[in-house]
């Protein structure tokens, strides 16, 4: 019974042992070219709704304008700026995410105290990222809120 045991306990810490050891370099390039083109994709499709719902909303400034409601222009003319902001930040959103993935897939090569900093690194880049979305996407809503008010 003790050799079951004792080889139970060596394949577990073998198994352990290698969650701790870094990508191949083959590997992690492989890794990150996958993370690359998923974020491209999610970039390209966050860029094609943004562009559709930009569009929609000025459309519905045109719309204003053919009924000859000064009013509703405005009212949509806001919306086109509020719905730009969003959009801009859904873009940005998804760079941002993309980029992260990148990092934290570049990171797996490594480990110990350089694998931490590296993904401190990514963290901390995907934060400002986020942050700096949030202000632009904030500027533009209260340019639209300044237009609504403004009528």
């Amino acid at each position: 019974m003790r050799p079951i045991a004792l080889t139970v306990a060596i394949a577990a810490a073998l198994a352990l042992s290698a969650c701790n050891k870094p990508e191949t370099p083959a590997e992690n390039r492989q890794d990150v070219q996958e993370a690359r083109q998923e974020g491209a994709k999610d970039v390209a499709e966050a860029r094609q709704d943004a562009a559709q719902d930009v569009a929609a909303a000025q459309q519905d400034v045109q719309d204003a304008v053919a009924d000859n409601d000064p009013d509703d222009v405005v009212d949509q003319q806001a919306d086109v700026v509020d719905q730009r902001a969003n959009s801009n930040y859904d873009v940005a959103m998804a760079e941002a995410d993309a980029a992260h993935k990148v990092a934290k897939e570049k990171c797996d090569v490594l480990t110990g105290d350089p694998k931490d900093a590296c993904q401190k690194a990514a963290d901390d880049a995907y934060d400002a990222a986020k942050m700096q979305a949030e202000r632009v996407k904030d500027a533009g809503e209260a340019a639209a809120d300044a237009m609504d008010d403004n009528r």
